[in-house]
């Protein structure tokens, strides 16, 4: 009995300190309370997840580089080739098949290579994963078209990838376009006869003549360098003997009587004309930066060349000097030779 009224005692005296504390000293009571509140509350943190990775970018299932001098990949002369480009990309997080991917391709003449510098660009798309989605392959969502005035040396592909969390990354890796040395002459029509037409000069020069007449014949660089051209042609040999017999126009430069040029007129015009003797090679200085005489297309269609001039794809005519020959028809050879020209810029 007297330890019970001493616990009530007790308990009645705790509860009047409390009280009188709380009435003398609010502020730290409350201060007391909230620390107790503060006491009960439960940690908490995130840990967010790791960031995606591009190992491994492909043209055409070969593996591109991380330095230049990729694998090297052909184009086709006067056209263009489409090519697959595909990456391979890992995610820790196990959600790669959510990811999305985008290809930046640039040429030799970009630094840094990405979305401000590419000249073609595609989203990728899922393909599969062999390891439930740790890793998986990416294809482009359309192909890549290699064109053929595109200039040769070492390109990039960046792979850009974003994952569902917004964790992102990026792979820039080379690869090599071959160079590809290619021209057609005529072109526009194509033929392997230069038609000169029916010569209204005879004892005198011919000036302009091309494409059946006065109309001129189209050369054109159709590959990925520029080419320097060389000429060089034999006697026109009379094909009808029953009108002309064994007569010839000889091909002589002393004096000239067989030349190429970029102008109309014989002697005029703003490039010079190109004679020839007989089974020489000569070269065709065409535009003013020697020794390219053709320069790379700017474009498919060939307008301009690279550099906005006309130095890639235009007429080219012929002016000959005719004997005193019967009429009839005559033929001979005329052979000309682009070889790529690197160290021109090329």
């Amino acid at each position: 009995m007297d330890m019970v009224k001493y616990t009530i005692i007790v308990f009645v005296v705790a509860v009047f300190v409390v009280f009188l504390f709380a009435v003398m000293f609010p502020t730290s009571f409350d201060q007391i309370r909230k620390a107790a509140e503060l006491a009960i509350k439960t940690g908490q943190l995130t840990i967010g997840g790791k960031n995606p990775r591009v190992d491994q970018i492909y043209i055409e299932d070969k593996a591109c580089t991380n330095s230049a001098s990729g694998p090297g990949v052909l184009g086709l002369a006067d056209s263009s080739v489409n090519k697959v480009i595909k990456a391979y990309i890992a995610d820790d997080n196990g959600n790669c098949n959510a990811a999305t991917a985008t290809a930046y391709v640039c040429d030799p003449n970009a630094g840094t290579c990405n979305q401000a510098t590419r000249i073609w660009q595609s989203g990728m798309t899922f393909t599969n994963s062999p390891d439930g989605n740790v890793h998986c392959n990416f294809t482009v969502s359309s192909n890549f078209p290699l064109w053929f005035y595109y200039r040769w040396g070492d390109w990039k592909i960046n792979v850009t990838v974003n994952d569902p969390s917004s964790l992102y990354n990026n792979t820039v890796q080379y690869w090599y376009y071959n160079q590809m040395s290619a021209a057609e002459y005529p072109y526009n029509p194509t033929g392997a006869t230069i038609d000169f037409g029916a010569l209204p000069m005879v004892g005198g020069w011919n000036d302009g003549r091309g494409g059946g007449g006065t109309t001129g014949n189209y050369i054109k660089n159709t590959g990925n360098i520029r080419v320097n051209v060389t000429w060089n042609s034999t006697d026109f040999s009379c094909t009808t003997p029953g009108t002309c017999g064994s007569d010839q126009i000889p091909i002589t430069n002393s004096p000239d009587s067989f030349c190429v040029d970029r102008d109309t007129t014989r002697g005029g015009g703003a490039f010079s004309q190109q004679c020839m003797n007989a089974n020489e090679l000569i070269q065709s200085w065409y535009i003013p930066v020697a020794p390219a005489s053709l320069k790379r297309c700017g474009s498919s269609g060939c307008a301009t060349d690279e550099d906005g001039g006309t130095n890639a794809y235009y007429l080219l005519y012929w002016h000959i000097y005719v004997p005193n020959v019967r009429e009839g028809t005559y033929q001979d050879n005329i052979q000309w030779t682009g070889m790529s020209c690197p160290t021109c810029g090329g």
